[in-house]
């Protein structure tokens, strides 16, 4: 597995986030969030 630069979009990434997602402790676990929930 190759490590690569991923980018959503604050519209993209407010499809992939719902309110029973946070709180959140950090961005680490948004990010982690955002890349579990795209498939990526």
């Amino acid at each position: 597995m190759q490590d690569r630069d991923v980018e959503v979009t604050a519209a993209e990434a407010r499809s992939l986030i719902t309110d029973k997602d946070f709180p959140f402790k950090d961005a680490k676990q948004v990010a982690e969030l955002i890349v579990e929930k795209a498939g990526l």
